[in-house]
Order: C-alpha cells, then sequence, then structure tokens
C-alpha cells in the first residue's frame, strides 16, 4: 500500500460537494456504551486533548491526525443513490455512530442507533483549478477530524463529465491504513447495487468497539 500525501495526489477541478453526517440529536444525548475504548484510543483522545489546551490561545483545532482515501467512480454523479450509499455504508459500521468524550478523568463513549446517522450534502460549487480545489479541501479535512468532537469524519465529491471523484478522511481513531483499502472498494460495491436497483450485500464486518472490550478483557 502507498500513502500519497493530498498535496501531492492530482485532484481534479469540477463541482465540489460535501457530504457531513448529522445525527437525529446531539451526541450527548445519545445512549451510554459501557464498551469501553482500546488503549491506543484513549491514550490518543487524552493526547488531543491536552496538545488542545497548550495552543487554545491560538486555535480551536487541533494538529490533524487524519487518514484518507481517494477514489474514481466511473458514473456520473447521482445524488440520492450517494446519499443513500453513505447511508448504508454508516449503518454498517458503528464506530461511525460512536462518540469517546473525556469527561473529567473519565472515558465515555455513547453510541447513536442503526439509522440515525444520515448524511447531508452541500454543494460548494464548481471550482475551476487542482490548486483551489486542494486548498479547499485540506481545510475542510483539517477542521472536520477533531478527534475530541463529533463527527470526527467527513466525505467530499468532485464532479467530472463522466464520472466523480471520492474524497474521504476520517481520525485516526476511526481508520487506519487497511480501513482505508476497505473504504473504497465498500463504497464503490454499495453504491454499483444501489444504482442498479439492488439492495447492497457486503460481506459482514466486525467492530472496533468490540475490539476495545476484548483487548481490556486479554489484558486486565
Amino acid at each position: 500500500m502507498e500513502f500519497t500525501e493530498l498535496a501531492d495526489y492530482p485532484l481534479p477541478p469540477g463541482t465540489v460537494t460535501e457530504w457531513t453526517p448529522a445525527a437525529v440529536n446531539p451526541p450527548e444525548l445519545w445512549p451510554v456504551d459501557q464498551r469501553p475504548a482500546s488503549y491506543i484510543h484513549e491514550a490518543h483522545l487524552k493526547h488531543a486533548q491536552q496538545a488542545k489546551r497548550q495552543v487554545h490561545h491560538q486555535t480551536d483545532v487541533c494538529t490533524p491526525s487524519w487518514l484518507g482515501t481517494s477514489f474514481r467512480i466511473h458514473d456520473r454523479l447521482d445524488r440520492r443513490i450517494w446519499a443513500a450509499a453513505l447511508d448504508h455504508w454508516i449503518d454498517r459500521h458503528e464506530v461511525l455512530r460512536t462518540h469517546v468524550a473525556v469527561e473529567g478523568e473519565t472515558i465515555v463513549r455513547r453510541t447513536a442507533a442503526s439509522g440515525d446517522v444520515r448524511i447531508l450534502g452541500t454543494e460548494v460549487g464548481h471550482l475551476a483549478s487542482s490548486m483551489s480545489v486542494f486548498t479547499h479541501l485540506q481545510q475542510l479535512l483539517d477542521r472536520s477530524t477533531d478527534p475530541l468532537v463529533w463527527p470526527a469524519y467527513q466525505f467530499a465529491t468532485i464532479e467530472g463529465p463522466n464520472h466523480f471523484t471520492v474524497v474521504f478522511a476520517a481520525d485516526h481513531a476511526l481508520l487506519d491504513g487497511y480501513s482505508v483499502a476497505l473504504t473504497a472498494h465498500e463504497l464503490q460495491t454499495i453504491y454499483r447495487s444501489l444504482s442498479e436497483g439492488s439492495p447492497p450485500s457486503p460481506p459482514e464486518t466486525g467492530s472496533y468497539i468490540d475490539f476495545g472490550t476484548k483487548e481490556r478483557d486479554l489484558v486486565g
């Protein structure tokens, strides 16, 4: 697997749309989920919280710690179907519907139910150069992937004449290198199925939230 910095990735000009997850209720009203964060997730949150305190007089945004992927779908963008594909994908992965917060000395997880998070599309407009697309997306992804808030992930599309480019980023607590590769495959498969009028049927997936519980049970 080869990773390329966003600045070095040849983003095409085109119509940019931001696709942002939104919940029925704010995260602080979601049901408390007793499953603990993994050790590395807890350390990541505490580090981000400490870093934010140190730079609070300058900015409210943590140093970006996101991973992402970009891929092209060789079909015209149907906004309704694309939103439905993202909704299905979010329902499929509960880590995208959970928020872990540091409350004093306690780590508290709250998780929204399947169907309680839906994607909202906001068209930015036509950006005429690769540099303008890069600048907009870099700023968008940096501010939309703060590990201390939900959501900590963001989508964008760039429309071409007969295709569209997908850009996706998430804080490292939600995404690793293996997930990056799976994301592109899953979303293309789901979008294709919905475009053909078939219910998506990707293989079952595990849960990173369950992993945190198993890890702590093993380590003690």
